[in-house]
């Protein structure tokens, strides 16, 4: 049985509820992607410098990829994925996701494809951090949750988080579209610029943190504490929620002081 055989095979077993047929042989797939993975791992400490910020990291990967000059497909992608719930989950999650997100804005830039790019991760809460980091205009799908700082730099594109996301996704984000299935976790849109963000469940607390543009859409019931000033950029159930304040201020106005201090004896 080939690796990739075995790998699909073992992380079935695990996310069995969750995880499409995924095919690994034929045409599709070229090349297997863990090993430049690796390259990246022991260069890292001198490419990236001590502090590893996720923008230098990503400038580090995507300077590794395009010099290997390896002709990866689309389906390789999705089988790196994969790798990380086995082989692979021993390594920083910010160096997988990071990478990755290196991996599909390069084959997007080269490609221009109108095909999802599958990204396979726990159903339940994931660890992988910045997926669809400086996204460029493809269309990425998470079958599962996200880690933090998901859809980090996006411009352009799509985003399409099959679950649950941790703290500050999109964040400084200038475009594209980003969707969350389930529930956001704290500082949603944080420092965004731009583009879109809709939360089909909950949201935590600090949404949009220093937000300066963009919209962010809650369709959950609870959504936690604003940021000064967001309320202006974030819906909830499709109501602005500063015109939402609004008319709740005008409503207590209305009201005699008189009744509303009988509230109160």
């Amino acid at each position: 049985m080939k690796l990739i055989d075995t790998i699909e095979k073992e992380y079935k077993e695990v996310n069995s509820t969750f995880v499409k047929e995924v095919k690994t042989e034929g045409e599709d797939c070229k090349l297997d992607l863990v090993p430049l993975y690796l390259s990246y791992l022991e260069s890292r400490e001198a490419n990236c410098g001590p502090k590893r910020s996720a923008e230098s990291i990503y400038r580090t990967c995507l300077q590794l990829i395009k010099k290997s000059k390896e002709d990866y497909a689309l389906k390789d992608i999705h089988t790196f994925s994969l790798q990380y719930a086995t082989v692979l989950s021993c390594t920083d999650p910010t160096d997988f996701g990071i990478f990755i997100s290196a991996l599909i804005n390069k084959h997007f830039e080269e490609n221009h494809t109108n095909e999802e790019y599958v990204v396979f991760t726990d159903q339940e809460r994931s660890e992988i951090s910045f997926l669809g980091m400086k996204n460029n205009g493809a269309r990425i799908v998470t079958m599962g949750s996200s880690g933090p700082f998901a859809g980090s730099f996006m411009e352009n594109g799509l985003l399409h988080i099959q679950g649950d996301t941790e703290h500050k996704v999109g964040f400084k984000m200038i475009g594209g579209k980003i969707i969350v299935e389930q529930n956001a976790n704290q500082y949603a849109g944080s420092n965004m610029f731009n583009g879109e963000i809709v939360i089909r469940g909950n949201a935590g607390d600090n949404i949009g943190e220093h937000i300066q543009g963009g919209i962010i859409r809650i369709e959950g019931e609870s959504i936690g504490t604003l940021s000064k000033n967001a309320s202006k950029y974030i819906y909830h159930k499709e109501e602005l929620l500063s015109e939402k304040r609004e008319k709740m201020q005008k409503k207590t106005e209305k009201v005699p002081i008189l009744q509303r201090l009988k509230k109160w004896f």
